[in-house]
């Protein structure tokens, strides 16, 4: 289970290239696992993905 969900809106159906410390250039899409989330720059972080909730992760 992740603890991140992606923002649709903010990301091309393709996804999109970014460069993230310790694991070089990566595809931001809906796969992305959270340890390469936790290793972006939050202002990345927070641009394509969003926290679950309790809610939103059942």
């Amino acid at each position: 289970m992740t603890n991140y969900e992606l923002i649709p809106d903010a990301v091309p159906t393709d996804g999109i290239a970014h460069i993230v410390p310790g694991y070089g250039s990566i595809t931001i899409n809906d796969l992305v696992p959270d340890k390469v989330i936790e290793a972006m720059p939050e202002n990345l972080r927070d641009k394509y993905f969003k926290k679950k909730t309790q809610e939103s992760a059942q």
